[in-house]
């Protein structure tokens, strides 16, 4: 895991990136990363960064494995992303291939501007038809 952005050095992350790996072959990079919020990733982070010892993580995790490695359907946009893109993603080299594919969960398309660009294309096919129409009242 890294984290992506945080309110200050000391405080809990915002937005982490979690390697999406396949239960079958963990060792091998990872082609998918999550960028999350979700309150329980953060959690298992945070409790992850205190452990002092190989052995009190390994304890750690065969307590909680569910928190360690969960399995869940997750959703939100995902797009092509490179580890030089930003400078925070550093820390993701050696587990996640330089490209990869970065879901951000929750994250839907923003349509924010296509209802202005068909109404655009309807009055513009409007505007050609009486255009076309007047054209040919004219010819006659």
């Amino acid at each position: 895991m890294a984290i992506v952005s945080s309110p200050a050095s000391n405080q809990r992350p915002a937005e982490l990136l979690v390697p999406l790996r396949p239960l079958e072959n963990s060792a091998a990079q990872v082609h998918a990363v999550l960028q999350t919020s979700h309150p329980i990733f953060i959690a298992a982070f945070l409790q992850m960064q205190r452990l002092k010892s190989p052995d009190e993580a390994a304890a750690w995790v065969s307590r909680n494995h569910e928190m360690a490695f969960p399995k869940r359907s997750v959703s939100g946009l995902a797009r092509i992303a490179r580890i030089s893109e930003r400078p925070e993603w550093a820390s993701l080299r050696s587990s996640v291939t330089e490209e990869f594919i970065l879901v951000k969960e929750s994250e839907r398309p923003r349509f924010g501007w296509n209802p202005w660009f068909f109404g655009a294309g309807i009055g513009a096919f409007v505007f050609g038809v009486f255009a076309a129409l007047n054209g040919r009242r004219a010819a006659r």
